[in-house]
């Protein structure tokens, strides 16, 4: 049941649309009615890694009629009030506001006044799409949490994350690291003041002939003690309520949709089981409120690199 309306970025759905707010009530109501009195459900996300990265960049770019546009075009006009006081903090040559598209280099990174601005526009969208998909989800499902939308390039738009927080229960974003960035999930939790779940985490190794690796480690032990080591040490944060392994299978050798071909998972897809990972994953879990009480101390080694 796709969205019947247009996108702003490849996985970003424009909020300015009139149909936006009506399309969410209607996917929410599809997925989720049937889940409302589920014992076992925790909560949902919304979506999975939005590509806020380029948000700013397919905005600007995106043809005059997409309400998106419209709206952040008026917001420049009203901010700068002529396209030459536009340009002259810009270091740009816009002819007038309607036709402004986005004025920089593929690999130019926006500075000064561009770059607040488009730390604004960004933010004021977010908390607009985020408003209007949590009414929906809450609307459709008032009994499970609202998990946010899994982020996945930590704190770099700090704007979306002050922008989301108040419409959802807990943050969510997917952090591949060989072990969690402390700190990072520090700077994310003093900016949210909700608690934080790693969407995705996990480890990769290339001693079965799968080629994907996002994380690489040594060998398939490894994988176990990389397993330890970063959900013990992500259970000691008190801010953090948990976290998802990726994966439970591994992808094809011939990749999945998008040419992914990792060992990820607890088993192949024999569903022959990876005895390293079975093993620290049983370790670890036997311990792990222990851990996140602050009674035991997380296990400490780090896995080895290639």
């Amino acid at each position: 049941h796709p969205m019947d309306v247009p996108r702003v970025t490849e996985t970003i759905h424009d909020a300015f649309h009139a149909d936006f707010a009506r399309e969410a009530r209607r996917l929410a109501h599809h997925a989720l009615t049937g889940y409302k009195d589920d014992p076992w459900v925790l909560g949902h996300f919304i979506a999975n890694e939005p590509d806020w990265d380029r948000f700013a960049e397919r905005l600007l770019a995106a043809p005059g009629d997409l309400p998106a546009k419209q709206w952040a075009l008026a917001q420049l006009e009203q901010r700068y009030q002529s396209v030459a006081a536009l340009n002259a903090a810009w270091g740009t040559a816009a002819e007038s506001f309607a036709q402004l598209r986005w004025p920089f280099a593929r690999d130019q990174i926006p500075t000064g006044a561009a770059a607040r601005d488009m730390r604004e526009l960004r933010g004021a969208f977010a908390q607009r799409w985020c408003r209007i998909w949590a009414k929906a989800i809450r609307a459709a499902d008032p009994h499970h949490l609202l998990l946010g939308s899994r982020m996945h390039l930590g704190d770099k738009y700090p704007e979306v994350i002050a922008a989301c927080a108040p419409h959802v229960d807990v943050m969510s974003l997917n952090h591949y690291r060989h072990g969690p960035d402390v700190a990072m999930l520090e700077r994310i939790y003093a900016i949210a003041q909700k608690p934080l779940f790693i969407g995705e985490y996990g480890h990769n190794s290339l001693d079965e002939g799968l080629l994907t690796a996002a994380v690489p480690v040594a060998s398939e032990s490894e994988r176990g003690t990389g397993f330890r080591y970063y959900t013990e040490q992500l259970a000691a944060l008190p801010y953090v309520v948990g976290g998802h392994y990726f994966q439970y299978w591994d992808e094809p050798i011939t990749g999945r949709s998008d040419s992914e071909t990792a060992y990820n998972g607890f088993v192949n897809v024999a569903d022959l089981a990876s005895a390293p990972l079975v093993a620290a994953a049983r370790a670890t879990n036997a311990r792990i409120y222990a851990v996140h009480a602050g009674v035991e101390a997380p296990f400490a080694v780090a896995p080895r690199k290639p």
